[in-house]
């Protein structure tokens, strides 16, 4: 298969959240410290995706 179209460069943005934002949501946090498994199949779930692909799988 031979390439046509390369894919066009993206503009940057700024961030959504600050630097110490992380601490501004203390439950979701506190889920990833002490149970990161459960942290990834929440995000994955939510995004409607495999448990495993949270994990980076």
């Amino acid at each position: 298969m031979e390439v046509t179209s390369q894919p066009a460069a993206f503009e940057p943005k700024d961030f959504h959240t600050g630097l110490m934002s992380c601490c501004e949501d203390t439950s979701v946090c506190c889920y990833g410290c002490f149970c990161l498994t459960c942290l990834g199949c929440s995000i994955a779930s939510e995004m409607n995706e495999c448990c495993l692909c949270g994990l980076g799988m």
